[in-house]
């Protein structure tokens, strides 16, 4: 808006060379500001920092700000000045459609075979075509084939998988980069470190090949509950060991679902080990599986999703997911899912966080149980559940580590579930649902309290404060395109 209303209003006449050139920076700023982010990720921010909001946007303004400013400054500019006299707002449509097919190109197509590297190199060698063979800039031969070349060599090099490796390396402190590989979901990066594979989604870790204690509680406290549980479906994380752990029960059939199957399809090249041999894996949501497979039943179905940190997570949290779960379960069947929020003692957000799962839980299922642990794990069902995990084991000939009665012990376990529970029961009882996204909103008061600030909460209050301010200040035909 500010690079717009500069463009607009200036008076200063810019030669044809110097607003071509503005072009050029235009086309090449993505590919700087790709390495700038990867630098900065690297040198300013802590592994596995999730940096607050003042510092997020503070990233995003410098990083994108000249950018920005360039673009808006010559699209006004440039209307202005070869339109000068036409009402129509025929340039508008012509961006608008420039728009619209870009984003077609890069959202339908591009999005799934190049990485985003891939693409800002795309960007800046049709920059570069376009300057030469239709404006004839630069005016020197020389000038044009060294931009012509740079724009063809670049794009060459970062089709090579071990340069673009080698880039997104420098995000991992420590950790030495097997792949990274750009979905319609976010980046994906597997790393390695002593022996140990990890995998990142957009820098956040979604699933570890050596998390033993976390996989463990999640299959075996659910599938100890039945007495001979047959079939599983397991919604994520089957790779970092959960499916192997369910493979000790010899079930007739596994099956996993993945939102991201890049997460399945470029994880079983380093995990493969972790996978048992019936398994069966479906490459879509959870959800949408069993909302199209309304025949299919299982004895056992283990979430391991997400916290509820988007709107997106928080579609397996909700009423109408649990639900849809119910209506898949076998006779005695069991459900099994977790947050984040763990221990025996927990700060009000997670109490809050813990009683709005609790009770969306009890509007479908007859009996839930909450058991604290290396996370917080509900368990669901229509059948008596037992808190007794030591003695369900001495009944089960399944080999464990940490899900073992030399570490667990029935009285601490129904003293934390009776500490935990008390709490909840004390917060007023509220339900998630899709379209009231109450635990997503507790999820992000949670991390706020963890960060020790109320930058949301000023955040928006600023925001309200400064539209109504301008809804005010408008003239009508401002405020409405202004309100639109």
């Amino acid at each position: 808006a500010t690079g717009a209303r500069t463009g607009a209003g200036s008076r200063v006449k810019i030669p044809l060379n110097r607003a071509l050139g503005i072009l050029l920076f235009t086309g090449t700023l993505p590919l700087i500001i790709y390495l700038a982010l990867i630098l900065v990720t690297r040198f300013l921010f802590l592994p596995g920092y999730e940096p607050g909001m003042l510092t997020s946007i503070t990233t995003m303004v410098l990083l994108a700000g000249p950018l920005a400013l360039c673009s808006g400054f010559l699209f006004a500019y440039v209307s202005k000045s070869v339109v000068r006299g036409k009402t129509d707002g025929s340039y508008y449509r012509l961006d608008s459609l420039g728009s619209l097919l870009a984003g077609f190109m890069f959202g339908g197509i591009l999005v799934f075979f190049l990485d985003n590297v891939q693409v800002l190199s795309i960007l800046f060698l049709v920059t570069s075509l376009i300057l030469v063979l239709v404006f004839a800039y630069p005016q020197k031969a020389v000038s044009k084939t060294m931009l012509l070349s740079a724009g063809t060599v670049l794009f060459i090099l970062l089709l090579l998988p071990g340069i673009r490796t080698g880039i997104e390396g420098w995000r991992f402190r420590g950790e030495k980069l097997l792949e990274s590989r750009d979905t319609a979901y976010g980046n994906l990066a597997f790393t390695e470190k002593d022996g140990q594979v990890s995998a990142y989604l957009d820098r956040n870790p979604v699933l570890s090949g050596t998390d033993l204690a976390a996989n463990e509680e999640s299959v075996h406290y659910a599938a100890l509950q039945h007495p001979a549980p047959a079939s599983f479906l397991l919604l994520g994380s089957g790779l970092s060991g959960s499916a192997w752990e369910i493979g000790k029960y010899k079930p007739d059939h596994i099956d996993y679902c993945e939102a991201d199957p890049w997460i399945f399809r470029l994880g079983t090249r380093y995990l493969a080990d972790s996978l048992p041999a019936h398994l069966r894996f479906i490459p879509m949501d959870g959800r949408k599986w069993l909302v199209i497979n309304d025949s299919v039943r299982y004895d056992v179905v283990i979430s391991v999703s997400g916290d509820p940190l988007t709107i997106g997570w928080n579609r397996f949290y909700t009423r109408e997911f649990f639900s849809l779960v119910h209506r898949h379960l076998a006779p005695g069947g069991i459900f099994s899912m977790q947050l984040s929020t763990s221990g025996s003692y927990i700060n009000d957000q997670g109490s809050e966080l813990l009683s709005i799962n609790y009770h969306t839980l009890t509007q479908v299922f007859k009996h839930v149980l909450l058991i604290p642990g290396y996370t917080s794990c509900f368990l669901a069902s229509d059948s008596p559940l037992s808190l007794d995990i030591p003695g369900l084991l001495e009944k089960q000939t399944v080999e464990t580590t940490y899900v073992h009665p030399d570490y667990m012990e029935l009285n601490r376990l129904s003293f934390d579930s009776d500490q935990l529970m008390e709490r909840i029961r004390t917060e007023p009882p509220k339900i998630n649902s899709d379209l009231r996204p109450r635990l997503f909103f507790s999820r992000l008061k949670a991390v706020e309290s963890l960060q020790g600030s109320h930058a949301m909460l000023v955040s928006g209050i600023l925001g309200a404060l400064l539209f109504l301010a301008l809804l005010i200040v408008y003239r009508p035909l401002h405020k409405g395109m202004y309100i639109s």
